[in-house]
């Protein structure tokens, strides 16, 4: 298994994928928030990539991504 993100890391996530949204408005946020974390930890969103914690084409599961890719 992948090293997940530390709390503080997936704050810095939400503030980049916010950006990112702003830079390009069509983005959604699941989008954002996954391609975010690619640039950030590209084996951890290959982990999480078409499985249910999957955000990229269903922002209805950003918060099963987010406590996915959160150490615990």
């Amino acid at each position: 298994m992948t090293k997940k993100l530390t709390p503080e890391e997936v704050s810095k996530l939400v503030v980049e994928a916010g950006k990112l949204q702003n830079q390009y408005k069509a983005l959604r946020t699941g989008q954002a928030m996954y391609n975010t974390l690619s640039d950030m930890n590209e084996a951890l969103a290959n982990e999480v990539n078409g499985t249910e914690y999957d955000p990229f084409y269903n922002d209805a599961r950003i918060g099963k991504f987010l406590q996915y890719i959160t150490q615990q």
